[in-house]
C-alpha cells in the first residue's frame, strides 16, 4: 500500500488522502479527521478504540486498534444525511453487509427517519433478498 497523494487545508479538521491499494491500480480517497473533530472519539478515552485481528499483515501486528463500529456507522450514516455523497453511500452498504448481524443489535438507536431514507435509496438498485436483509439490518422489518 502506498500513499500516492495527500493535501491539507491550513486550518482544517480534516485531511484528504488517496491510497494505492495495490489491486491493479485501485486507488481509494480516504478522509483523516483528526481525533475529537466532527464528533469524533478523543483517541486515549475509555472506549475510544477497539481491536481487530486483520486479514493481512500489518506492522500492528495481529490486533489493530480501530474506532468502534458503532461510531463508524453512526458518523457515516450522518455524513451522508448532510451531503449525500456517492461515496458516503457505499461506504454505508458495505458497513451494513459485511458487519450487519453486529449492527442489528443496535441499529434500532439510530434516527429511524435516518435509517429510512438510507433504505429507500438502497432499494431502487437491489433485488428482493438483498432489500429484506437491508430491512433486517437497520430494523425496519
Amino acid at each position: 500500500m502506498a500513499i500516492l497523494s495527500y493535501y491539507e487545508i491550513m486550518g482544517s479538521i480534516q485531511e484528504r488522502m488517496f491510497v494505492d491499494i495495490g489491486e491493479n491500480g485501485q486507488l481509494v480517497g480516504v478522509d483523516v479527521v483528526l481525533s475529537g473533530q466532527l464528533g469524533t472519539p478523543v483517541l486515549g478515552d475509555e472506549d475510544s478504540l477497539e481491536f481487530i485481528a486483520p486479514h493481512f499483515a500489518t506492522p500492528q501486528g495481529d490486533q489493530v486498534p480501530v474506532i468502534p463500529l458503532t461510531w463508524q456507522v453512526e458518523g457515516k450514516l450522518g455524513t451522508w444525511i448532510s451531503r449525500k455523497k456517492r461515496s458516503d453511500f457505499q461506504d454505508l452498504a458495505f458497513l451494513f453487509r459485511k458487519y450487519g448481524k453486529e449492527i442489528r443489535q443496535w441499529s434500532e438507536h439510530l434516527s429511524e427517519d435516518w435509517r429510512r431514507e438510507f433504505y429507500e435509496v438502497y432499494k431502487i438498485d437491489h433485488d428482493k433478498e438483498d432489500r429484506k436483509n437491508m430491512k433486517r439490518v437497520l430494523r425496519l422489518d
